[in-house]
């Protein structure tokens, strides 16, 4: 618990300066002389028996204004606090001597805390401020569904979802589009889908400009499961090209603009008699497709599952499960409509791949850094498959682990995601074993994972996390009754 409330203190102390005074000058604030320091502060549920559930605490003191993050709902008019200081040091709050952990203040205002050493003091403010947190955002229960893709437009930063309709008879099972302000959903085209029969494989992207794209596995093409295009240009949805671009059966789609005129596709053939069968298959479109080919520098003889795309700036990023003996991941990069490939993600030497997670997760910071969620068994090879986060760092060009194996509850889960917080830390949402969505977020003080903490009571079978470009994150599952529930991610100001 205590690790858990301590990952979502992302800012809990600004850098000010200290200046020296004496004994008789208390009315300066934020002064510092000699070695007086107040070294630790923090509220402990051991000191505040059935007002705070967790600790809440600063660990390291960088400056004279301490702020630490808490629920509004508790009461902080009679909050006692734990501290340490430098030795010897005495301290006061309005001429009381306090006591670590014994004396209690009102701390629904900022409380000034006078550290004092012989001639020497140091005045600190503590400030209890909203904690970010994850909360309920918007429920959509007006139709059934099966696929679900999450997105945010880069320009509205509203959350959108691309779907799939869950319906008994087969050509109704088609691609609608989402979108929500959190009090109302509406749909974006036709509320009855925009696919003109049954889809699977669903893919859905936005370019900068905000122009979305979807791309799926059409059964109503001339070969059924043929991949048809569509985009939309804040109008109406029209199809990119012709319906059914590939003339074979597809699966393990993907879509990435870079502008209407520089969209790129990849796909797996779904077709056992083809020489195609399962490869890492591109196409390129500029008015109309370009002939698919296989991934330049890529295996042959290496099948690809579980793609997805994801834009950085002026490029595109390809992960792709690469389905071989021990498994693997790779990752492509597409710009100035070329693509290269920045390589395997690596595991530990002698470890096996698992793909239980259902696709390839992975995000990128503000620096290009790349952050994928990996499950492997780890270097006993054992078969004991658990969850880690792995960063490509973008100057260095190499793979490392990001701390250890998260908490997953011992298995890999059924669906995951990842996405990037505004502080440029990786945010992991799962399905635990009780089959609630669930968050571990990293601490960069502590630099290790959180406990995971359960986002609400409802049985999910599927999540997905992304964040907008000023940092609000939206995370959507889907329930049992195969509703959406999204949760938004707070930040107070």
């Amino acid at each position: 618990m205590k690790k858990c409330f301590k990952t979502l203190l992302y800012s809990l102390a600004l850098i000010s300066l200290f200046a020296s005074c004496s004994d008789d000058d208390n009315d300066n604030k934020g002064v510092e002389s000699g070695d007086v320091q107040m070294l630790t502060f923090g509220f402990y549920a051991a000191d505040n028996d059935g007002v705070i559930q967790g600790d809440y605490e600063v660990s390291a003191i960088a400056g004279t204004d301490i702020k630490i993050p808490m629920p509004d709902e508790i009461n902080r008019a009679s909050l006692v606090a734990r501290f340490t200081t430098s030795d010897g040091a005495t301290v006061t709050v309005n001429g009381i001597t306090q006591v670590s952990g014994v004396t209690a203040n009102n701390f629904s205002v900022p409380v000034d805390y006078l550290v004092t050493s012989g001639n020497n003091n140091a005045r600190y403010t503590v400030r209890i401020t909203k904690m970010p947190t994850w909360s309920a955002y918007s429920t959509f229960t007006e139709d059934s569904i099966s696929d679900i893709v999450l997105r945010v437009n880069p320009k509205t930063y509203e959350p959108y979802v691309a779907i799939i309709k869950a319906r008994k008879e087969a050509d109704e099972k088609k691609v609608a589009v989402l979108k929500t302000t959190g009090s109302a959903w509406s749909y974006v085209g036709d509320k009855d889908g925009i696919s003109d029969g049954r889809a699977t494989a669903l893919a859905f992207n936005f370019d900068a400009d905000a122009n979305m794209y979807v791309a799926y596995s059409d059964y109503s093409a001339e070969v059924a499961q043929d991949m048809t295009a569509q985009m939309y240009n804040g109008s109406s949805w029209s199809v990119l090209g012709a319906k059914g671009l590939t003339g074979d059966k597809t699966n393990y789609i993907t879509i990435g603009a870079l502008s209407p005129a520089d969209v790129v596709t990849t796909f797996g053939v779904n077709n056992k008699k083809s020489d195609d069968y399962k490869k890492l298959m591109v196409s390129g479109y500029n008015g109309s497709w370009a002939s698919p080919s296989l991934m330049a520098g890529r295996p042959a003889d290496a099948p690809a599952w579980f793609n997805l795309i994801k834009r950085y700036g002026d490029a595109l990023y390809l992960g792709t499960f690469d389905m071989v003996t021990s498994g693997g991941y790779s990752i492509y990069k597409y710009q100035n409509k070329q693509w290269s490939t920045i390589g395997q993600i690596i595991v530990p030497s002698g470890a096996a791949i698992c793909y239980r997670g259902g696709e390839i997760h992975f995000d990128l910071d503000k620096s290009g850094n790349i952050y994928a969620l990996v499950s492997d068994d780890g270097p006993d090879g054992q078969g004991n498959y658990k969850v880690s986060v792995q960063k490509y760092n973008a100057n260095t060009k190499k793979w490392n682990m990001v701390d250890n194996y998260l908490d997953t509850g011992g298995k890999v889960p059924g669906s995951m995601d990842i996405g990037i917080s505004p502080e440029g830390l990786p945010v992991v949402v799962f399905v635990n074993s009780s089959k609630q969505a669930s968050v571990i977020t990293f601490d960069n003080e502590s630099k290790q994972w959180s406990d995971p903490f359960v986002l609400g009571s409802a049985t999910v079978s599927y999540v997905a996390i992304e964040f907008d470009q000023n940092g609000t994150g939206y995370i959507v599952c889907l329930d049992s009754q195969k509703d959406l529930i999204m949760y938004k991610y707070i930040i107070p100001e």
